[in-house]
Order: structure tokens, then C-alpha cells, then sequence
């Protein structure tokens, strides 16, 4: 089943946000395509256009054929002067060769590969077509360069594809540099686009100088400045005095950069507008003012993400190094990767052995026929002259083997038992068969089902340690002074403090973590230790959590978010049962995050209970022991699987606010829809996907929207939604001014009185309303 998300009721920019995410993957296809032909067009120098094939050669495996077709497209309708068929041939090669290659490992071991692959299937296409024009030793030497060109800009792309898909909230040294030439590349393959003159790649090449200027300091802009100049001057020779523009405002812009990010473009703009007026021409100056303006409004309008990303990691004031901490991040995804290695050819092997061993009722009257007719006179008479009227009472006797699980001496056909010289021995037979090939069929069925539930084990323990590492990597650096504090400021509390960390995420904010002695635990004032704790460090925290494992006792502190939740519930259980379906939990993470959880049991009473309450409270355990939702919901999912042998389903619905930014993330397997309301206007975000428990590789479909301060998060089980969606709406926008507690009630009264009799289901209701702490 295909998972898919509806948004209904809010507003345009959420809802194409969404519905944007939910097609990510045709997106990126078609952005593939489209990057393939425009690569393609790309001439540089005259008409060297490599950066076609670079890109086909570099793409991850499922946008390969996109950038191919792209390509060749690119370079059939936009030739370079004089070597249209030398560039349409090496991407048709490349094309082969990929192919061969991406049904094997080689590909994915050898990261060198794309590079290889461009620069040899450039360089054959290079030399067959100096060859084929008399073989002049300059077009040889041309297509040695052009290969090696080749070459190197599929490995910046393929290592830019890497970074980029790693989700790292912030790049390193060596990282930024392998984005700056890709960025380069970027902007040379888009020189050629222009409107009055304006050219898409020159603004696109300033913008970069501008941002990373911004994020990186003086040098970071200096040398983006430079390059970015060396593009202009490969685009054309009228624009070289670009050079000295892009250089000198990268150097100037990235020293003002501590002043913000208005005066930097401001300063950038300047700087560039003094040194244009060293233009040929007053047209070519007007031009290059009118690009240094659009790429200024162009970074002083993206999301600050962006920017954090492309700021170098800083190195760790313990003494730990980028290097390092980039070599356990690394360490840990080929862990991660060695894992979904072992539950993909886990699942291939098992689909393998399982179509190579299938089990069919034909066996059971084949062995039947080899035991009971085998020493029979008339067994060639029944099985061969005879064989469709034999046949048509066997299948007959199967039908009733299926309907009653035996077979009596006179349930066989007449036509049959009338010559079988053994008819009682034929049904025994027959009915030991099907029962050994039900049993069988059985025992199948449980070890695919274990099989499945391995490999989601396996691909849930990939997905923690990718959430580790990143993880790891949200923290920046440790504060050693801020520790030392902390450490006299438990001692004076009696707390016999042991190891402290303070880490510091990607946004300075605080996650202070120490152990205590547990006898301690009895004498901790934690407000008192709160504000006195706060006050010692000069951040406003948050009341400790305590935590106790294995004997040891630890304390962890967060700083207080920007916004905070007032949160209420309801349920109302089926009419004359005591015991609910339906089951919540709430938690608020050590990362800043509120969140809620709700899970409906198939049914009602006692067996939906437990499948609820075990989902929800798996999960509480796993969320706030910082495991991510997609690995927490396939570790539920496996204990669902296998704990008991019959069938056994529930709903997860996870609603997660992050409390300093407002960004809600909902996770919903097989759950009702989840109600928002956002300035006063109600809608909802419903999601079509499977509960867990139901099969193996469940996943939950997710989506996001940013809320803000008085918006209101309302998430509910089908027994509200029974009777529609609209009503809860109206309902939501009238109930306005009611608490979160009053509204849950109020909600779960209504949709008690809409259910039709006889047909009842257990309801709750969870209301969330979003408020700025004081």
C-alpha cells in the first residue's frame, strides 16, 4: 500500500509546502532531468561542455536514467561548436556502462567509480572523435583535458550528493570545500541562461560569494570570490573584471559579517559597485549592479538553516577535532550501512529460498497417488486413459478438504470410488496430505514472519545509529568552564558530583548532563537547584530530570524553550465496557521537544487495551530514550509481530513540537486525522497508511508544519471521526475560547452523542494549545 498525506483546512503556504514534500521523489526526478540538460548546454571556453555526463555519472542510483535522458537531450539540442556527436557518445557509453555496473556491488565499493566512469567514457568519446578527424594531436590533447575536466567534476558531484544527503545540520572544513567547486560548477552550467543580459549562473556565482562570505569570514569569501571570478572569465572575456569584484567583496563582506546579515550585504554591494566601474562598457556595469543586487535579496531572504549549514563546525573546546568527529560520524553510517546490507540480503535470500521451496496442494495428491495407487492394477487405466475423470474427483475432494479439513470413504465421487480398490485407504491418505501441507503452509507463514521482523530489527538498528550520529553531530562543542561551574555549584548542594558534560548544540543552546551520587537523590530541591544552577551559568534552564540506571543516578538540564504547551484529554469508553481501546502518553525530551502519543487497539475492550498500551507505551520509552520515531515504530512494530501468534494491530499517532522553533512533525501509522487550528482557522492533516503489528516493514507517514503562539494541536482516535471530519472543524473554531481540558470534553461529549447505537467505539480526545514561556 502507497502511504499518502491530505491537508484540508489550512493555509495555501503550509499546504504547498506539504504536498511538495509529498512528491519529493518525482520532484527530484525531474530535477535530475532537468540538471542533465542544462548541464549538457552548459560551454565553457568556447564549447567545452563535460559537465552533462559529470552529473549522469555522479547522481545517486535512482535518478540515473532522469540525468541520462536530460543529458543526452541537453547535448542533442544545444551541440557545442564542432563536438556535438563526441559528447552524444560518451553519454550514451556512459549510460551502457553504468547500467552494466549498477546491478553488481562494484559500483557502491569504489567511490572513485563516477569520476572513472566520466573521465573514460569522455576520453573514448574525445579520441574516437579526434581520430575520426584525422587524428590532430591538439583534439587528443583537448580530449585528455576535457576527460580529466570530466572526471573531476563527477567526484565534486558525487561527494556534494553524499554531504547533502547526509542531514548534517552543519558542514566541515573539507566538506564546505568540496561544496564551494560544486557550487562553482553549478553556477558555470547556468552561465549560458540569461534575460536581458542578466545571466542566471553570474547571479547564482555572486550569491554564493555573499553567503559563504557571511557564514565562513573573510577567507571563505575571498576564495569563493576568486573562484567565482575564474567562472565569469570562462563564460566570456568581457566580464573578467568580475574577478576583481567577486574577490575584493567576499574578502570585505565576510570581515563585516559579525555586524549581521543586512550590513554584510550592504557592505558586499558596495565593494562590488566600486569595483565595476572598471567595466568596458557602461551596459556590462549596469549588469553586473543589477546581479550583485539580486543575489544580495536572494541571501538576505533564505531560511536560516541554510546559512548554519555552510558555517564550518567549529572544533571542540576539549580538544577534539573536526577531523575527528567526522571520523566517527563516518565510522557510524558505515555501521548503519553494514546493517541495511544485512537486512536487505536477509529479506533476498528469504524470497529466494521461499520461491525455490513453495509448498502446493498438487503435492498432496501426488504423494497420495505414488503411495495408494502405486501397486494398483488399474492405476495406469485411472491416471492415464481415464486422467480427466480421475482428476475431476480428486480436485473434488480437495474442495472438501478445504471446506472440513478430512475426507470420508463416502465423500469420494462415484465416478471414483466406484474402481478404487481401496477407497478407504485413498481418503486417509489424502486427508494426511492436506493436513501435513497445512501444517506446513503454517510453519512457513511463522518463519517468513520471523524473517520479516529480523530484518526490521536490522533496519531499525541501522536507523539508531544514523540518529546517533546525528545526534552526535547537533552538538558542537563541549564548554569546560561552563562544567567546572556547574561541577561547584553541585558540590555546594552536597551532591557529590561525578563526570559533567556541557554540550552545546548548533544553536548555543545548552544540554548540561551529570552524574550524582543516588543516596543524594532524597535531599534535591530541584527548583532551588534550577534557578541557583541558572543563575551560576547565565542561562535561564529548565527543572532537571532525573534519571536512574543501573544503580547510578544522573541529572540532565535543557534550557527553557521559547514556547510551552497547555495540554488536556478525554476518553469515553465503549457503552457498558470498563475498559478502553484506546491509550495516550505525553513526554518532553531533553532536546526540547513536547511530545503526544496516541494509539487505537483493533476492536474494543481488553485485547485492543493491551495492543494499545503497549504501542504507546513502547514508544514513549524508546522517544525518550532518544531513539527517532521511524526506528522506535519498527522495533514496535517487530514486538507487535511476535507477541502472541494471533493477529494483533494498533495505530500509532505521534505529534511532536519542537518548543524552541514551533515545528510540528506528525508521524501517523494507520492513525485518524490530526486537527490544527492556526489563526483562528481549523484543518486537518490525514494521513492513508498501515497500523503496526498488521506486517512486516511498516513505516509511519510523516509530515510537518511550523505552528506559532495560540495555535491549537488536536489529535483524536476514529472514534471521533466516525461520523466525518467537518463537524470537528466547526466545532474547533466555536470552542475558541475554551481551555484545552474543556475543549478535549467537550469534543468527546459531541462525538459520543453523533455515534449511531450499536455501533460504538471508544473515544479520546487530546487538545495542545502552543503558548510563549514568560
Amino acid at each position: 500500500m502507497q502511504n499518502r498525506t491530505d491537508y484540508a483546512g489550512l493555509p495555501i503556504r503550509d499546504r504547498l509546502r506539504q504536498t511538495a514534500g509529498q512528491y519529493r521523489r518525482a520532484l527530484e526526478m525531474a530535477a535530475a532531468a532537468a540538471g542533465g540538460a542544462v548541464f549538457a548546454g552548459a560551454h565553457i571556453l568556447g564549447g567545452i561542455a563535460p559537465f552533462g555526463v559529470a552529473l549522469a555519472a555522479a547522481v545517486p542510483e535512482g535518478l540515473f536514467l532522469p540525468a541520462l535522458f536530460g543529458a543526452l537531450f541537453g547535448y542533442l539540442w544545444f551541440p557545442a561548436p564542432g563536438s556535438a556527436m563526441e559528447y552524444a557518445a560518451a553519454i550514451l557509453l556512459l549510460g551502457g556502462v553504468r547500467w552494466t555496473l549498477s546491478s553488481g556491488s562494484l559500483w557502491k565499493r569504489i567511490p572513485q567509480a563516477p569520476a572513472v566512469l566520466a573521465g573514460g567514457c569522455m576520453l573514448v568519446g574525445g579520441v574516437a572523435a579526434a581520430f575520426a578527424l584525422g587524428g590532430d594531436p591538439y583534439r587528443l590533447l583537448m580530449a585528455v583535458a576535457v576527460s580529466m575536466l570530466a572526471a573531476g567534476s563527477a567526484w565534486f558531484f558525487a561527494r556534494s550528493f553524499v554531504i547533502l544527503r547526509s542531514r548534517v545540520a552543519s558542514a566541515y572544513q573539507e566538506e564546505l570545500g568540496c561544496l564551494y567547486v560544486t557550487f562553482l560548477l553549478i553556477a558555470a552550467g547556468l552561465g549560458q541562461v540569461a534575460v536581458a543580459g542578466i545571466s542566471a549562473g553570474r547571479v547564482l556565482a555572486s550569491a554564493g560569494v555573499l553567503l559563504f562570505a557571511f557564514a565562513g569570514g573573510p577567507a571563505a569569501g575571498a576564495v569563493l570570490g576568486v573562484g567565482a571570478g575564474l567562472v565569469a572569465l570562462a563564460l566570456g572575456k568581457d566580464t573578467a573584471f568580475l574577478m576583481g569584484s567577486y574577490a575584493a567583496g567576499g574578502l570585505l563582506a565576510g570581515m563585516a559579517n559579525r555586524f549581521g546579515r543586512i550590513p554584510t550585504a550592504l557592505c558586499y554591494l558596495a565593494v562590488t559597485a566600486l569595483v565595476s566601474v572598471t567595466s568596458p562598457s557602461s551596459r556590462m556595469m549596469q549588469i553586473a549592479l543589477a546581479e550583485n543586487l539580486l543575489a544580495c535579496l536572494i541571501v538576505l531572504v533564505l531560511p536560516g538553516k541554510v546559512v548554519r549549514f555552510v558555517q564550518p563546525a567549529r572544533e571542540n573546546a576539549a580538544g577534539e577535532t573536526s577531523a575527528e568527529r567526522m571520523a566517527l560520524r563516518m565510522q557510524m553510517e558505515r555501521f548503519a550501512q553494514a546493517l541495511r546490507e544485512i537486512g536487505d540480503t536477509t529479506r533476498e535470500v528469504s524470497r529466494k529460498l521461499g520461491s525455490m521451496h513453495l509448498c502446493s496442494v498438487e503435492d498432496v495428491w501426488q504423494q497420495t497417488m505414488d503411495t495408494v495407487c502405486r501397486k494398483c492394477p488399474r492405476r495406469y487405466r485411472c491416471w492415464q486413459s481415464e486422467f480427466d475423470q480421475t482428476m475431476d474427483a480428486v480436485n473434488n475432494c480437495m474442495l472438501i478438504l478445504r471446506r472440513d479439513g478430512q475426507l470420508e470413504s463416502g465423500q469420494i465421487p462415484e465416478t471414483l470410488r466406484s474402481v478404487c480398490r481401496a477407497p478407504d485407504e485413498l481418503a486417509a491418505a489424502l486427508t494426511a496430505g492436506y493436513a501435513r501441507y497445512q501444517a506446513e503452509l503454517g510453519s512457513r507463514r511463522k518463519v517468513s514472519q520471523i524473517r520479516g521482523v529480523v530484518t526490521d530489527q536490522f533496519e531499525g538498528l541501522a536507523m539508531l545509529v544514523e540518529e546517533l550520529s546525528g545526534r552526535w553531530e547537533n552538538f558542537c562543542r563541549r564548554d569546560a568552564k561552563l562544567e567546572e561551574k556547574a561541577r561547584s555549584c553541585l558540590a555546594a548542594q552536597g551532591l557529590d558530583p561525578g563526570e559533567i558534560c556541557c554540550n552545546l548544540d548548533r544553536e548555543n543552546r545548552l544540554l548540561m548532563e551529570c552524574e550524582i551520587n543516588p543516596l543524594k537523590l532524597p535531599r534535591l530541591d530541584k527548583t532551588a537547584l534550577a534557578l541557583e544552577m541558572g543563575e551560576l551559568l547565565g542561562r535561564d534552564l529548565e527543572l532537571p530530570q532525573v534519571r536512574t540506571v543501573g544503580g547510578h543516578a544522573y541529572l540532565s538540564w535543557q534550557e527553557r524553550a521559547v514556547y510551552t504547551v497547555d495540554w488536556g484529554s478525554s476518553q469515553l469508553t465503549e457503552t457498558g465496557s470498563r475498559i478502553t481501546g484506546d491509550a495516550y502518553r505525553s513526554l518532553t525530551t531533553d532536546t526540547g521537544r513536547f511530545v503526544l502519543i496516541l494509539s487505537d487497539g483493533m476492536g474494543t475492550g481488553g485485547n485492543a487495551a493491551v495492543d494499545s498500551a503497549m504501542t504507546s507505551d513502547l514508544l514513549r520509552r524508546l522517544l525518550e530514550a532518544g531513539v527517532g520515531c521511524d526506528a522506535a515504530l519498527k522495533i514496535v512494530n517487530s514486538a507487535l509481530l511476535l507477541k502472541s501468534g494471533e493477529e494483533t494491530l494498533a495505530t500509532a499517532d505521534v505529534a511532536a513540537v519542537d518548543l524552541f522553533t514551533g515545528r510540528a512533525e506528525f508521524y501517523k501509522a494507520g492513525a485518524a486525522p490530526t486537527f490544527l487550528v492556526k489563526n483562528g482557522r481549523a484543518g486537518y492533516v490525514q494521513s492513508d497508511s498501515l497500523p503496526a503489528g498488521i506486517l512486516e516493514g511498516a513505516a509511519f507517514e510523516k509530515s510537518s508544519l511550523t505552528l506559532r503562539e495560540g495555535d491549537r494541536l488536536v489529535l483524536v482516535s476514529d472514534g471521533v471521526t466516525a461520523t466525518g471530519a467537518d463537524w470537528v472543524k466547526s466545532q474547533l473554531e466555536a470552542g475558541a475560547e475554551l481551555s484545552a481540558q474543556q475543549l478535549a470534553e467537550d469534543l468527546a461529549r459531541t462525538a459520543r452523542e453523533r455515534q449511531q447505537p450499536g455501533r460504538e467505539d471508544d473515544i479520546t480526545v487530546l487538545v495542545a494549545d502552543l503558548f510563549r514561556a514568560d
